[in-house]
């Protein structure tokens, strides 16, 4: 953010926007406030001018999170009357931290949106950086999957494997590195194969599974297992010898905490698979912690 106003003008309108406090570290329900101004060049009617927050992400996939309200209506502007008008409104409880990335990019927008009677669209946006709330948001997981991790091995050990994929490594960090209901977490995954691997695919999901652990002579285990979100599908960018990609997923608004006493086991995980190319394939489960408020 090195301009402290973003502005646009167009069809003899000018349009822009500023943040009070622009550089500021915004937690979660936060008041983010500003001001739009507007300037014409002619008498100009306006069917509609929103303000609000926006949420923007661009890479392995996309997600949406907009709340906007009506700054004017149905009015006319003329020259030498410039609207400057305050505005106000708190930042998303529950969303993703900002986040530059080498596969995506995770952007918090203050944005205006003007629409004039003649159909004429201006839009202006300012970005904010939104960064974790309480003690236990804050921060990033990294699990290391590698051949000496407890999780096994990476590109090793690979059954029927017609190349050698050596003892290369991967790794995955969640941002915030604890789940909470309806909180949005950022995934990174690196993979650093030993040597070069054409990588034609790689899946994520989330799983939740509730267990209940007992004999034979009780009925046997009951569990409920189910996929609760497909969080990414398809070639991650990068090369033979290191490929990254990057996915958001969201902790369901009612998802049960995490437990585990005696026989009764609520859990959370990613399922992560790679494919590669003449047939080999790799599969691993990452555990993730989710916890109230």
């Amino acid at each position: 953010m090195t301009e402290s106003v973003s502005k646009l003008t167009r069809s003899g309108v000018t349009l822009s926007i500023e943040l009070d406090r622009p550089g500021h570290f915004v937690p979660p329900g936060e008041q983010v406030r500003g001001r739009v101004t507007a300037s014409v060049e002619h008498p100009v009617e306006i069917e509609c001018l929103r303000v609000g927050r926006a949420l923007r992400v661009t890479g392995s996939c996309k997600d949406a999170n907009r709340s906007t309200a009506d700054v004017a209506r149905g009015v006319t502007w003329r020259p030498g009357e410039p609207l400057s008008q305050p505005f106000a409104f708190a930042a998303a409880k529950a969303g993703p931290i900002s986040h530059v990335g080498e596969a995506m990019r995770v952007q918090w927008l203050a944005s205006a949106h003007l629409k004039l009677a003649d159909g004429t669209v201006l839009a202006v946006e300012k970005e904010y950086i939104q960064i974790g709330g309480e003690k236990g948001r804050r921060g990033s997981q990294a699990v290391t999957l590698g051949s000496t991790s407890a999780i096994g091995g990476v590109f090793a050990s690979l059954t029927g494997a017609k190349q050698p994929w050596g003892s290369g490594t991967g790794q995955l960090t969640l941002t915030p590195k604890i789940g909470r209901p309806g909180v949005v977490m950022v995934a990174t995954l690196v993979l650093t194969p030993a040597v070069p691997v054409e990588i034609e695919k790689v899946k994520a999901v989330l799983r939740y599974k509730n267990a209940l652990m007992r004999g034979p002579k009780k009925g046997g285990p009951q569990i409920d297992e189910r996929l609760v979100q497909s969080c990414f599908s398809g070639e991650p960018p990068g090369d033979d010898r290191r490929r990254v990609v990057e996915w958001v997923m969201t902790i369901p608004d009612d998802a049960e905490t995490s437990f585990q006493k005696g026989r009764r086991i609520r859990s959370w995980r990613i399922d992560l698979s790679v494919q590669a190319s003449g047939g080999d394939r790799w599969e691993v489960a990452i555990p993730v912690e989710v916890k109230k408020g």
